[in-house]
């Protein structure tokens, strides 16, 4: 089976984004701040590595099958 990498944008910017995000989550489900806890956890679902990853694939897949 082939292998698969991810190329990220220079620089640290996305896994410190994505590290302070996990930060501010688990800040305000402590804080009881669920409503907020939820919103943030939608947006980074949409914006993290991991998504950008599933999203490498579903393109590399779409291209393969068609």
């Amino acid at each position: 089976m082939p292998r698969l990498g991810l190329e990220l944008p220079p620089g640290d910017e996305p896994r410190t984004r994505d590290l302070g995000e996990h930060h501010q989550l688990v800040a305000l489900i402590v804080d009881g701040r669920a409503a907020e806890a939820g919103q943030l956890m939608r947006g980074h679902f949409t914006h993290s590595l991991t998504a950008s990853a599933i999203s490498a694939l579903e393109e590399r897949e779409s291209v393969r099958v068609t």
